[in-house]
């Protein structure tokens, strides 16, 4: 397991495991699903501060950008990265190995 994520209102917490995300409720520790998208190992999995969204970083040179409902919804390739949300969660930052930050901008998520 490389990193974790608690969905900001504490129901789902989501585990990066090799090339999986492992997606847990936390009221029963029942497997909800395992998301697969990435070709190589997952290294950081952020949520935005709504809980609408969340995305994950891999070797794979990839950002996955996620749905409440676990749904890839959008893919970016970057250099290694290190993701996290902005302050706004308008945007998602990646850091790469180059030492450069990438900002994305993101459509609003749905109501």
């Amino acid at each position: 397991i490389n990193d974790i994520a608690f969905k900001p209102d504490g129901t789902q917490l989501i585990l990066a495991a090799g090339s999986r995300l492992l997606v847990y409720d936390t009221s029963d520790g029942t497997l909800l699903q395992p998301l697969k998208g990435h070709k190589d190992t997952v290294y950081c999995v952020a949520y935005a501060k709504d809980g609408k969204r969340f995305a994950s970083g891999s070797a794979d040179k990839s950002v996955i950008i996620w749905t409440s409902k676990l749904e890839g919804i959008l893919k970016y390739t970057v250099l290694l990265c290190c993701p996290g949300w902005s302050a706004l969660a308008r945007s998602w930052l990646t850091a790469s190995s180059t030492s450069q930050v990438h900002a994305i901008l993101l459509p609003q998520p749905p109501k």
